[in-house]
């Protein structure tokens, strides 16, 4: 049986309307962008292949959106919008802010003040 993944929406990396007019330029309705930014966190997409969901979060990444790839264990359907599966990421996978000092997963600006961070 083939490793399945799934898409959690955590908050935005941008501003509301940014998100919700990327969203509309792929197709999503403004409600369904208003729904997601209500429930989150909250799974957008669940039992994909790694291929498709990497392509589905940079997406959702480039609209502004703070996501997370996981993989599934078990069944799937007992994953509720209300409590995503636990995801514990590995310390290096974090970084510190050189100039506000806040604590993220790495990346290429921080998520508070928008100073580049070193890769």
């Amino acid at each position: 049986m083939s490793k399945t993944y799934l898409v959690l929406f955590q908050g935005l990396t941008e501003t509301k309307d940014y998100f919700k007019n990327r969203l509309l330029s792929l197709g999503v309705s403004s409600e369904t962008a208003e729904t997601i930014l209500k429930k989150a966190p909250v799974i957008l997409k669940s039992s994909m292949t790694a291929e498709k969901v990497k392509k589905y979060a940079t997406a959702f990444r480039e609209a502004g959106a703070r996501v997370t790839i996981m993989q599934e264990i078990g069944d799937s359907k007992e994953s509720s919008i209300g409590s995503p599966p636990i995801s514990i990421p590995a310390l290096g996978d974090f970084t510190m802010c050189p100039e506000c000092g806040m604590k993220q997963p790495r990346g290429k600006n921080c998520e508070r003040c928008g100073y580049p961070l070193v890769e």
